[in-house]
């Protein structure tokens, strides 16, 4: 059993542990192996240990809490806990003065803590895109011509005698089969349903949280008041997915450089995927990769001491996830927020920072 490390977290005044027995594959053990136990103990004033007692204020000693899954992680905020199976099913409690469980209706009035855990209701996608945009244009312009040519013959065959109805015939019914095929085609590129899809990775600041799926999805709930959680809103409607813009053609990395003008903007196009995310006291930062263009980092939320990183003066916050520039042409493999400072690691090994600076951060 381990007090840290990603089966572990730590709050102010409390713990949980979490045993590491098992690795978190997305599968669960064998029945032969012990099932993965959570413990805690400390403060519970707002519920933050999950027991389901008000009247507990405190553990001074450990206690088993009570899951029926396999758990893969614990992560701990101040008054807040959230739990992530292997098989991506998070669960939370704690305080909810900011919203920040994503619980559901009967029990989410803003204040009202939640002394037990409930799950958090994330709705993955049922699509993904898995067609290259080469590939799905000429698809679709397929489809295009060959209604066009359906649309034809049926006008042909209102006029035809009966000499050349039955040719015309035959060849609506050869039409309409290729026009079958071709919207099979054109849907099987398209979308893909994604059964495999899971939550990977969740990320809490005690006023806000993420959550990260295995496609790249990121969605946030609780306090977005800063604009901390890239979307419109507080929070209030529960766990809400976050779009990143598309990429400045203009800023591509250094191994981009000498790609052509078309090549470039074709690059800026494509889906955007989250890779890490990392919460601050009002600020969050969004580590993200597209192809051509790897380790672009996005920020958003409150920037009152600098630390979005943007270079400019002023308290303006930032409403919408907005591009690094001075960052852009650098290949960010690792980025982390303090309560009011950033931090970013480069795939060179170098360290850039920003932010409030007050005792040497």
């Amino acid at each position: 059993m381990s007090g840290s490390g990603p089966l572990g977290g730590v709050g102010l005044e409390w713990a949980l542990w979490c045993d590491d027995d098992m690795a978190d594959n997305g599968q669960a053990p064998q029945l032969q192996q012990t099932q993965t136990e959570v413990w805690v103990l400390g403060d519970n004033a707002q519920g933050q240990l999950g027991l389901g007692d008000r009247d507990v204020e405190s553990k001074s000693a450990l206690e088993r809490l009570d899951t029926s899954s396999y758990i893969a992680s614990v992560t701990c905020a101040e008054n807040q806990t959230v739990l992530r199976s292997v098989h991506g099913v998070v669960w939370s409690c704690g305080e909810n003065e900011h919203l920040n469980q994503g619980l559901p209706e009967e029990v989410a009035d803003e204040g009202d803590a939640a002394f037990e855990l409930y799950e958090v209701e994330i709705k993955e996608p049922a699509w993904v895109l898995v067609g290259k945009p080469k590939q799905v244009a000429e698809a679709a312009t397929r489809v295009r011509r060959l209604e066009k040519e359906v649309e034809i013959c049926e006008q042909r065959i209102a006029r035809a005698g009966d000499r050349h109805r039955e040719s015309v015939e035959k060849r609506m019914a050869e039409l309409v089969e290729d026009l079958k095929l071709a919207r099979s085609k054109h849907a099987a590129l398209l979308q893909k349903k994604t059964k495999d899809w899971k939550i990977k990775e969740v990320v809490i600041s005690g006023q806000h949280s993420f959550a990260l799926s295995n496609y790249g999805d990121l969605f946030g709930w609780g306090d977005g008041t800063e604009g901390q959680l890239g979307v419109v809103g507080i929070g209030r409607g529960g766990p809400q997915c976050v779009r990143l813009p598309k990429a400045d053609p203009q800023l591509a990395p250094l191994a981009a450089r000498n790609i052509d003008e078309e090549t470039r903007r074709k690059e800026a196009k494509k889906d955007i995927t989250v890779t890490s995310v990392s919460a601050g006291a009002m600020h969050t930062a969004v580590l993200a990769n597209r192809p051509g263009h790897l380790g672009q980092v996005y920020v958003e939320g409150m920037n009152n001491y600098g630390q979005l990183g943007l270079g400019e003066s002023g308290h303006r916050n930032e409403w919408k996830p907005r591009p690094v520039k001075a960052l852009a042409r650098t290949v960010v493999k690792q980025v982390s927020c303090g309560l009011w400072h950033t931090g970013f690691l480069t795939q060179a090994r170098e360290l850039y920072f920003c932010g409030l600076n007050n005792n040497g951060q």
